[in-house]
């Protein structure tokens, strides 16, 4: 066989994609579990105490401040989960925590409150950052175009089982919609 050939036999099964169903799925899902799992026991996470959600907070406020009730829509947490990880973030001196403007407050506070990156958060969230990217880089390379892949296939996942609205958001929606002024009983 030729190498042109083998090139080519080769390429078509680097190409080839697996059929998309449950079971597939099932395989991708049990590794990004696997996955998931054992990242807190590496290195960076284990040596700084902090936490594998915390350092997604950490990243998501590395864009700016944030109120509770985004980073409750950005992580897909709870208000009280917020609260909860907040609350210990900024114990550690991670964030600042200021009153928002723009938000009313909430029971729990968290929907209410703007958070930020304090400088030993954002110093610890670039020592643990520098210690896990030559590791994706080492482990990515040549495929670097996957972990863009990876998340705009989660993105697309994510919006296909997004929590179905109740009955009764869905009546409220109809009813707005409505060009009459009488809404369906």
């Amino acid at each position: 066989m030729s190498d042109a050939a083998t090139r080519d036999k080769k390429d078509k099964k680097k190409d080839a994609s697996p059929p998309v169903t449950a079971e597939t799925f099932a395989t991708v899902v049990s590794g990004l579990s696997r996955f998931l799992g054992r990242l807190p026991a590496y290195g960076p996470f284990r040596d700084s105490g902090i936490g594998l959600t915390e350092w997604i907070l950490l990243n998501e406020l590395a864009n700016g401040p944030a109120t509770g009730k985004k980073l409750c829509k950005d992580l897909g947490v709870t208000k009280q989960r917020v609260y909860q990880l907040t609350e210990t973030l900024k114990k550690s001196g991670y964030l600042t925590v200021t009153e928002s403007s723009t938000e009313t407050r909430s029971k729990e506070g968290a929907g209410s409150n703007e958070f930020a990156l304090s400088p030993t958060g954002k110093s610890e969230l670039a020592a643990i950052n520098e210690r896990i990217t030559p590791v994706l880089a080492k482990g990515l390379e040549g495929k670097e175009r996957a972990l863009h892949t990876a998340t705009k296939s989660l993105k697309a996942l994510t919006k296909l089982i997004a929590e179905p609205k109740s009955a009764e958001q869905l009546a409220r929606k109809a009813g707005k919609k409505t060009s009459s002024g009488d809404d369906a009983a």
